[in-house]
């Protein structure tokens, strides 16, 4: 069965395997408990690669009819945010399955509990550049939407251009047409890894695909962005 993911590849800047290693190695200790604001769950170490589920707890205030007093009465409430993660110790990234505007709080969070920061860099390909990287190394290769930024058809006339593609060779010319315009593009693969990838600038990727193969996928397509 196809399941869909979403992933944010950011990469360790300035640090070795054995400081990353070092910091996660004592994650257990910090195991979420509901009475404190922050902690991890679902953790599981394989060969090379980490996931975990970092819980941040946060307090709000809501305002609730009393309809015994007919007044309005002020109560705290308790919010979770619940983020899952993974840390690549092969290619030395932490691949992020949350919302970006959450990265911030998230990052805090962890500082919070490992007791260091990392510097983490959000990996830069044009999509450009991994449509060209993908045709040289999978056996057939798609492209089904382009979304081009500053689309100029006509003189006076520009904005946001959302396509949808019906051949490759169409493909090839918006691109051409457009270099340095394409943010983001969605693509079929095909072959003995098949799926659906959509992505953005700066590493947003979206994938959809066999739950079996999923693990698979991301480890190729990491290689052939880090290019290694």
């Amino acid at each position: 069965m196809k399941k869909k993911y979403s992933i944010i590849i950011f990469k360790f800047i300035g640090v070795n395997l054995p400081v990353i290693e070092d910091a996660f190695r004592d994650i257990k200790e910090n195991e979420f408990d509901p009475n404190k604001a922050e902690g991890f769950r679902d953790l599981s170490r394989e060969s090379e690669y980490l996931t975990a589920r970092l819980i941040q707890k946060s307090s709000t205030y809501i305002n609730d009819f009393n309809a015994i007093t007919r007044q309005i009465d002020r109560r705290q409430i308790d919010l979770f945010l619940s983020t899952d993660f993974g840390v690549d110790y092969e290619f030395l990234t932490m691949d992020y399955f949350g919302a970006r505007s959450n990265f911030s709080k998230f990052q805090r969070g962890l500082i919070n509990l490992l007791g260091r920061s990392f510097a983490l860099e959000e990996i830069n390909i044009s999509v450009e550049d991994l449509i060209t990287e993908l045709s040289g190394v999978v056996e057939d290769l798609r492209i089904n939407r382009l979304v081009v930024s500053e689309y100029n058809p006509l003189h006076g006339v520009i904005g946001k251009f959302d396509a949808k593609i019906f051949s490759n060779e169409s493909a090839e010319a918006l691109i051409a047409e457009n270099s340095g315009k394409i943010i983001k593009c969605e693509i079929d693969i095909f072959g003995e890894l098949e799926f659906n990838l959509s992505i953005s600038n700066y590493c947003s990727l979206k994938l959809q695909c066999e739950e079996q193969n999923y693990s698979s996928i991301v480890y190729f397509l990491k290689k052939v962005i880090l290019k290694q």
